[in-house]
């Protein structure tokens, strides 16, 4: 047993001379640590790649079970309405992305473990929109972008495309957007050409309206939905009997319900945003114009309902997958938490944005730390993703087009239509 033990030492002995004569005389010694490194790294993204499939079929997201063995922290920037004409679609942001933080921090997601969200201010207008993201992708440390607005997303995807940045966009629905996709943007919110299809079909075969109407906010959101409602509705055999525009922000919409009163349609298709829609549906009953309001996803919120009043009773609204009424139990979960912490209802914008933050860290997680990583995490992993908007994806165009359904307002609260 000596013997066999004293050959064995000379052996390793022998060997490590030899290796290290090798090394001298080649003059390197790098070429084994790079291979290691390499070998290393590659075992460890392929694990890491097969983790998140498995945890979201269980409904769990690989961010809240535990920080990354990696050194940050990691940045994100939301390009935002902070202010301007609808500043609730940044306060929407800001509170889905700080409830988001708050449970990465709970999950151990802190000091060079953390995530941190910034904001731009682009005030739905473009031009602000690309200063503020040309400003961020100077920050090589900022690794992706979320913004809202249909026509600031247009404006933003080229940049996107030339700077090799990913952004997601959690509420702009202009059916221009799919077709714009390059590879870079992901959407959380089903497109225009989707949904006012639906409503079309709703308005003509649950509501039998062979005349609508339709107002809509002067912008690509509003333009995209004034089109597919047109088309489609006409497309069944029913006329378009007035068509009025407003401007982002607006408070009076006095001038369009006279329009609107004297075509005396059979139905009213409304695609604005919530606030705008609120005073709309406010003046609307003050001025007794007396035909149903079908509308877009965005105007079914809290915000809405707030300032509409008793207006709003009546009000039939497209409605995205998110549903603080009769959800599933994670969206009434995430609600009744939401209502507790800010005295409001939530909606699909603050969940969009949570979930923004966790996809996010679920490709921080999997080791995905640049920006054409997190790209590529987002384009193959977020397939049936258990986010606080529902079981989704992204789709070859990095697109969702999920189920969508009905709501109306009774006595003063939103109530499921089927």
């Amino acid at each position: 047993m000596k013997s066999t033990t004293k050959i064995a030492r000379v052996f390793v002995v022998s060997l490590a001379v030899i290796l290290m004569l090798t090394m001298v005389f080649s003059g390197c010694a790098a070429p084994t640590t790079v291979t290691t490194t390499v070998t290393t790294t590659a075992t460890a993204t392929t694990t890491a790649a097969q983790a998140p499939a498995e945890l979201y079929a269980k409904g769990m997201l690989p961010c809240m079970q535990g920080s990354p063995d990696l050194t940050g922290p990691w940045k994100m920037c939301g390009v935002m309405p902070m202010t301007g004409p609808i500043p609730q679609y940044g306060m929407y942001f800001r509170r889905g992305s700080d409830m988001a933080i708050e449970d990465l921090e709970k999950a151990g997601w802190t000091g060079d473990k953390s995530v941190i969200v910034t904001s731009e201010d682009q005030q739905n207008d473009p031009k602000l929109a690309i200063s503020g993201m040309l400003r961020v992708i100077a920050m090589e440390d900022v690794l992706m972008l979320e913004s809202v607005g249909s026509s600031v997303v247009l404006a933003m995807e080229p940049l996107l495309v030339k700077h090799e940045i990913p952004g997601i966009n959690t509420a702009a629905t202009s059916p221009k957007i799919r077709e714009a996709s390059k590879g870079w943007l992901f959407s959380t919110v089903p497109s225009t050409f989707v949904e006012a299809r639906l409503v079309a079909d709703f308005a003509y075969d649950d509501l039998g309206a062979k005349t609508a109407a339709i107002l809509y906010v002067n912008n690509e959101f509003g333009l995209g939905g004034l089109e597919v409602f047109t088309e489609a509705f006409e497309g069944m055999g029913g006329e378009i009997v007035a068509s009025e525009s407003h401007e982002q922000g607006a408070t009076d919409f006095r001038t369009q319900w006279t329009k609107v009163k004297g075509a005396n349609p059979d139905v009213l298709y409304f695609c604005s945003h919530d606030v705008e829609a609120g005073y709309a549906l406010k003046q609307k009953k003050e001025m007794a114009v007396d035909v149903q309001v079908v509308g877009c996803s965005p105007i079914s919120t809290g915000a809405m309902l707030e300032v509409a009043g008793e207006g709003a009773e009546g009000y039939i609204g497209a409605l995205q997958q998110y549903d603080i009424v009769s959800g599933t139990a994670k969206m009434l979960a995430f609600d009744k938490r939401y209502v507790e912490k800010y005295g409001e209802s939530s909606n699909q914008y603050v969940a969009g944005a949570y979930d923004t933050v966790t996809m996010f860290a679920d490709a921080i997680k999997s080791g995905a730390t640049t920006r054409s990583a997190i790209r590529d995490y987002l384009a193959t992993h977020i397939k049936n993703y258990p986010g606080q908007l529902g079981i989704y994806g992204f789709d070859e165009d990095g697109q969702y087009d999920g189920p969508m359904g009905w709501t109306t307002v009774k006595d003063g609260e939103f109530s499921k239509l089927k």
